[in-house]
């Protein structure tokens, strides 16, 4: 059994290979192309050092190295869990500030259609909700606009409303049906307007 390392130096690998350079090779980190030198360790006789023995063993390296990468992970599996834990917390308050705002969204004419709950790092809540557009024509956003604004999320919603009507008529085209919110509550909280359903999600 044994194992190569290649030496990226033109030093001679005295003792194993007395006085011997090795041809152009590609070593352990794919380098090729380059002059260096093999060193092999080898368990028993090495032929090409004269019929001496080597018993060299890498044990020590290799215990430092388990220990280098044990200690990264101890660190990694911390830090992850306390910013897991402190996610959780942020996104499960998000959440539960966004449950009291569907109430009013519906009494604003947004009704819940789908509702959706992921928990993983940081959980999400996914909420689809269905207008008509006759609802929020123009004068009837800037009311609801007016009564929403101490509320930042109520703001958020209808304000992202606004801006993707005032885009959809700038293109000119047909005011399909309906009108689809789509709510992301995780950290940041993501607002979706459609106009018209989509064909490809």
């Amino acid at each position: 059994m044994k194992a190569k390392i290649v030496l990226n130096s033109p030093y001679q690998a005295a003792g194993v290979f007395p006085g011997r350079k090795m041809p152009k090779s590609v070593g352990l980190f794919g380098l090729s192309g380059r002059r260096g030198v093999h060193l092999q360790i080898w368990r028993g006789i090495c032929p090409a050092a004269g019929g001496r023995f080597f018993n060299h063993q890498p044990n020590i390296m290799i215990d430092m190295l388990k220990k280098a990468l044990q200690e990264a992970s101890d660190s990694l599996r911390e830090q992850a869990a306390a910013f897991g834990e402190g996610a959780r917390e942020r996104g499960y308050h998000l959440i539960e500030e966004w449950l009291l705002i569907f109430p009013k969204l519906e009494m604003y004419g947004l009704e819940v259609k789908s509702f959706a709950l992921s928990v993983a790092l940081s959980p999400s809540l996914d909420v689809e909700l269905l207008g008509r557009h006759e609802d929020f024509k123009k004068e009837r956003l800037e009311h609801i606009l007016a009564e929403t604004k101490h509320s930042t999320a109520l703001t958020s919603v209808f304000q992202t409303i606004k801006t993707a009507y005032a885009l959809h008529r700038r293109t000119l085209a047909n005011l399909n049906d309906p009108l689809i919110v789509k709510i992301r509550i995780r950290i940041p909280p993501e607002i979706k307007v459609y106009i018209g359903k989509p064909t490809i999600e």
